[in-house]
């Protein structure tokens, strides 16, 4: 009462509240749905080159090897199944059948419709064709799940794919693709000499080198899928997809 006297009196003044300005308020903003962000995710993984898809396959291998004993590891079994050689065992050698195998297993992520239509066409054994599809099926669970669902329903995508050399011998890939003298990771092959008889070799995927090594991620590498050095002095070239 006191204080309303002296405001009154003019003694003091009456202070009024303050008002703040109202804010305008920005729309949310609209984010694309799960749905486009697969579309947008796929279209961006599918304009990776095959070869390179191959190698991304290649290190969820990792680790891979061979049962000692009479015992045969199932998926190195898998693997020899993309060549025509087709063996039953984890001994006979393998660093061909698993760059096949991956090679195949890269064409079912990138266009599982065209891949199985190619594998029809080629002869290969249905219930192997199923064994291929569901390692892509794996492969996108784990690392690409935008195309799950593609692999699932053998969608045709539009994407370029093709089949592998589908021989057991190393040096069948230096015919594979253009050779090239400048590397580069998870985009080139490299293909080594072994022994003197001309023919036997080994093969893997390009990972770097050093001064005289060159470090390649294969299979049959000490009986199992790792990253492994070998001499440049064996290499016989590198190849890059076509």
């Amino acid at each position: 009462m006191f204080r309303r006297f002296l405001i009154f009196l003019g003694i003091i003044k009456e202070q009024k509240p303050k008002i703040e300005p109202v804010q305008k308020i920005e729309p949310a903003l609209e984010l694309p749905s799960l749905k486009e962000q697969e579309v947008e995710l796929a279209k961006k993984f599918r304009e990776k080159s095959q070869l390179h898809v191959a190698y991304l396959v290649a290190k969820t291998q990792l680790g891979v090897k061979e049962i000692s004993g009479g015992s045969h590891n199932k998926k190195i079994v898998e693997y020899h199944q993309s060549c025509t050689l087709q063996a039953n065992d984890d001994e006979t050698s393998w660093c061909s059948s698993f760059v096949n195998w991956c090679y195949i297993v890269s064409g079912f992520i990138l266009n599982p419709g065209l891949m199985h239509k190619i594998l029809t066409n080629a002869k290969y054994d249905k219930s192997d064709i199923e064994l291929f599809r569901k390692s892509a099926l794996e492969f996108c669970e784990n690392q690409f799940w935008a195309g799950i669902e593609s692999v699932k329903t053998l969608e045709s995508t539009g994407v370029r794919v093709k089949l592998p050399t589908r021989s057991a011998m190393a040096r069948s890939w230096l015919g594979f693709g253009k050779i090239t003298k400048t590397p580069k990771r998870g985009e080139c092959i490299a293909v080594f000499e072994r022994g003197n008889n001309g023919y036997s070799g080994h093969v893997g995927f390009y990972e770097g080198q050093g001064i005289s090594f060159i470090d390649t991620l294969g299979g049959n590498q000490s009986n199992a899928v790792n990253v492994s050095e070998y001499s440049k002095l064996k290499l016989l070239g590198y190849v890059e997809e076509a």
